[in-house]
């Protein structure tokens, strides 16, 4: 995957900034991956979770969630490129990269974000049995957990720590 990144930076794809995330993310994960995961993007979607979870495990006193988090992001982004352009390379040539226009605000929007499991979803099996939790935080903010009704003490820990680092990021 490092010369589809390098491919894709070098044809413009991916802004040097953006090449440089994903280079990391992917170092990050890389450490991880077994020789079969390497070699199989299905089997790395198929153990993507399990594989962030080791990562967690080794780097959550080095790292914040929320940095673990971005990362993640990253890697399940650059996966879905590689996926749909890094494969076939003259799927490259009909790559369209969307530009984004950046304004800045006079004053703060406040924008609805879903978690990151959706944007995983895509690349792992959906489960059919889910709890939906919504919870009224105060008038007009609630929050909306969709959880595995087998959830383990380890996964909800991990969340807690999703939660407790957004907000100290936003207390700041």
């Amino acid at each position: 995957m490092h010369e589809f990144i390098n491919a894709a930076e070098h044809s413009r794809k991916y802004l040097p900034n953006t090449a440089s995330a994903y280079r990391s993310a992917l170092r990050l994960f890389e450490s991880e991956l077994s020789e079969d995961e390497k070699e199989s993007l299905d089997l790395l979607q198929e153990r993507l979770d399990h594989i962030y979870h080791l990562v967690v495990g080794k780097n959550n006193q080095k790292m914040t969630m929320a940095s673990l988090e971005t990362y993640r992001r990253r890697f399940i982004n650059l996966l879905k490129d590689y996926e749909a352009y890094g494969i076939d390379p003259t799927k490259m040539n009909t790559w369209e990269r969307k530009v984004r226009n950046i304004r800045r605000a006079k004053r703060p929007i406040k924008v609805e974000s879903s978690s990151s499991v959706d944007i995983s979803s895509a690349l792992l099996q959906e489960r059919t049995e889910m709890n939906r939790l919504e919870l009224s935080l105060r008038p007009g903010v609630k929050a909306i957990m969709v959880i595995p009704p087998d959830i383990t003490k380890q996964e909800a820990s991990m969340i807690k720590a999703i939660i407790d680092a957004h907000v100290a990021e936003t207390e700041g």
